[in-house]
């Protein structure tokens, strides 16, 4: 138990270390009232899925996926204060908690 935990907290980041073509869970954002409300208004909650498309160079914005397609771009330092998780780590997490569970799929 104490394994998963560590393993859960390393998985943790923000959406500027992402990588184009990674997928993750929004945890938190800012509380700077501004960018708070400014993602509220994109339709943007914590536990909700994004998917990073591409990144511009030289620290440009970072272009997003949300949900069922609705697509934005954020400055780099905003996406420094939106904590995410790894997705790739649950679907790993899920299917060994399959396994041991007996769901061979």
């Amino acid at each position: 138990m104490i394994t998963t935990i560590s393993k859960v907290e390393t998985m943790k980041k923000t959406l500027d270390q992402m990588k184009a073509g990674e997928r993750a869970r929004l945890i938190q954002f800012s509380e700077n009232s501004a960018l708070h409300f400014k993602l509220l208004s994109l339709g943007l909650l914590p536990g909700d899925e994004i998917k990073v498309i591409s990144r511009a160079p030289f620290g440009g914005p970072i272009s997003v996926r949300h949900g069922s397609g609705n697509g934005f771009a954020i400055r780099l330092k905003e996406a420094k204060c939106i904590e995410v998780k790894d997705m790739e780590f649950n679907k790993n997490q899920q299917s060994e908690s399959d396994h041991h569970k007996g769901n061979f799929q």
